[in-house]
């Protein structure tokens, strides 16, 4: 859909008038077209965006990006985002002290000796609600260590 700022009345409006009509509102004599927004209705920061609700123009928020977080980093790179932040003790407490038999085998295996960090793996999914991390924290320590990657 495209939109036309008018500058004599400061709106911008629909320009498909094939495939839309603009509605019109009328009120004591005064017609007001409905799907017409002021240009200073809008911010200018990118935060705002125009959408149609309810055949109206509305200015909305735009949501924010989602994280999108690497599938997997290096375990060196995890490693000291994790100490960085502080947890580094508290993720090798959980495995030393926390678990037992062949959980704390294999989890020793793949923390202390494993090559790669998988963000969908079950280690990391337990160690993320040991720390009590949300998705988006979780996300940004795997952003953060990807950026220390060459």
């Amino acid at each position: 859909m495209n939109y036309l700022f008018n500058t004599a009345t400061g709106y911008m409006t629909c320009i498909h008038p094939s495939r839309r009509q603009l509605k019109t509102e009328t009120t004591e004599g005064v017609t007001v077209k409905l799907n017409e927004i002021r240009s200073s209705d809008l911010e200018y920061d990118n935060t705002q965006t125009l959408q149609i609700v309810d055949d109206e123009i509305a200015v909305v928020t735009r949501p924010p990006a989602p994280i999108v977080a690497p599938t997997s980093v290096s375990a060196w790179a995890a490693k000291a985002v994790l100490e960085v932040n502080g947890y580094h003790t508290a993720v090798e407490s959980y495995i030393n002290d926390t678990l037992t038999g062949v959980d704390q085998i294999v989890a020793k295996r793949i923390y202390f000796e494993g090559n790669d960090f998988v963000y969908a793996s079950p280690l990391t999914q337990v160690i993320k609600g040991v720390l009590e991390l949300t998705d988006d924290q979780a996300k940004q320590l795997f952003i953060d260590a990807k950026a220390l990657q060459p």
